[in-house]
């Protein structure tokens, strides 16, 4: 089930994986202010994104959006990559439950490594704030992006992809 905490905890639970201690390299300068990869997401317009590429099939989406209310988001989960979902800025809520208690709604697209689900009353909600990262495994479904209070908030969030290893790939 997914991990959750600040990026020193999950840094501290997953710095035996080279593919993760690469991912979360990438994101600690984000969270010191005025730094140049800080710098460089607050520069992002709202509805902007920018990939980099770590290698190793690691990559980085540096993103600025509004959160969203329940109803017009879904859940969804990935088999080829896990999440590692990095609030820099702002807040927002993540549900998550386990996928078997989901009802899928548009199958596994594998070029955009998405599976859809239709909505779910009974999911843990994750609450993330600035310095918090939340790590999302295939069986995890998440509906992230998600208010959480009443109003929009603006976030800069960073999402990097790390690839599944291939004797841990669910299979379809």
């Amino acid at each position: 089930m997914a991990l959750f905490g600040s990026h020193s905890v999950v840094a501290a639970q997953l710095a035996r994986f080279p593919a993760f201690v690469t991912a979360l390299a990438y994101l600690k300068p984000f969270y010191v202010k005025g730094s140049p990869e800080n710098t460089r997401l607050g520069a992002l317009s709202e509805g902007e994104s920018v990939r980099h590429d770590m290698g190793d099939g690691v990559f980085g989406i540096e993103q600025v959006y509004r959160t969203r209310f329940r109803g017009e988001a879904n859940y969804e989960s990935h088999r080829t990559y896990i999440d590692l979902q990095a609030v820099i800025e702002g807040e927002e809520g993540i549900d998550v439950t386990d996928i078997v208690r989901l009802s899928v709604i548009e199958p596994y697209d594998p070029d955009k490594d998405i599976i859809r689900y239709a909505p779910f009353e009974f999911g843990s909600w994750l609450r993330l704030g600035p310095g918090d990262l939340a790590v999302l495994f295939p069986p995890d479904g998440h509906m992230p992006c998600l208010h959480p209070g009443r109003e929009p908030v603006l976030v800069r969030k960073i999402v990097v992809k790390v690839p599944v290893p291939p004797q841990a790939a669910p299979q379809a």
